[in-house]
């Protein structure tokens, strides 16, 4: 005999390729703590053959059996919740870049609990109650950033603006039979604000032009690259050192007449995403 997986719910196969025999398969379904057995659907497939439609046996004190012929049997058994429901809580954006220093970006999201029948689930809002949204500070432990008030429609919504790349999620507390429980991860990605000045726009061969800005939040000591606009790609010219102040100042000499873009880029690190400085032009007469 056959034993299902404490859930009652897995799909399972009992099978022989090479016997022409008929055999006659009991299973014992179990179920975990608050499931009921509520149906059981098997299919059959006879050696060289095909599968059956699914059909429902008798299930008597948890045990039923099937007959195959030298081939294969599929069951699955579904089970009916019986215990107190689970809130879900969804959340929106899940991913999104923002530069430092931008606007904030508004999490929103809905609350809903589930209403189940013997065949199926529905979803309705919860009408009250608070979300909290929470930041990830690693280690396996969140904290809260603030509160929003959900909505008659089950809707909830919290603007953020973080420094530095970061995780969040909604958590809903529950209430008098309704368990509460968290959103999956949102990520805000926050890219490092790079700004750019070219001291001279229009020069003769041979002058040396200065680009210079500085990075936002502070990255001192940390690489930034000036790069060129060449044959339809982006390159590296030259890398320099942030200051304290997280400035930097790049000289250049012009050796051809050629009009290239320029830009500088601060590479991702443990705590922002890549940023990218506006774009300048360069013309060398």
């Amino acid at each position: 005999s056959t034993t299902s997986n404490a859930a009652g719910t897995a799909v399972y196969q009992w099978f022989d390729s090479t016997a022409n025999w008929t055999r006659t398969a009991t299973v014992t379904l179990t179920q975990k703590a608050n499931y009921t057995f509520n149906k059981l659907l098997c299919r059959t497939k006879p050696k060289g053959g095909n599968w059956s439609a699914w059909t429902a046996p008798t299930v008597t004190n948890n045990q039923f059996q099937v007959t195959v012929g030298g081939g294969q049997v599929s069951c699955v058994p579904f089970s009916k919740y019986t215990g107190t429901p689970q809130a879900v809580v969804s959340i929106a954006p899940r991913s999104v870049v923002k530069t430092y220093g931008a606007s904030t970006t508004v999490l929103a999201g809905k609350v809903v609990r589930p209403v189940c029948t013997a065949s199926a689930c529905t979803y309705v809002p919860v009408k009250s109650g608070i979300v909290y949204v929470q930041r990830y500070l690693g280690g396996g432990n969140w904290s809260s950033v603030g509160r929003a008030a959900i909505t008659s429609t089950g809707a909830w919504a919290l603007a953020v603006k973080p420094v530095y790349n970061s995780y969040y999620r909604g958590t809903y507390l529950g209430a008098t039979g309704l368990l509460g429980n968290s959103s999956a991860n949102a990520l805000i990605r926050v890219s490092n604000k790079v700004s750019i000045k070219l001291n001279k726009n229009n020069v003769a061969l041979g002058t040396t032009v200065v680009f210079s800005g500085a990075v936002a939040p502070n990255k001192k000591t940390q690489l930034v690259y000036l790069q060129a606009y060449i044959g339809g790609h982006w390159k590296n010219i030259k890398n320099v050192k942030l200051t304290s102040t997280s400035t930097y100042a790049f000289a250049w000499k012009t050796t051809s007449r050629v009009d290239y873009k320029w830009r500088v880029v601060k590479p991702a690190d443990s705590l922002n995403y890549t940023g990218i400085s506006p774009v300048v032009a360069l013309v060398v007469k």
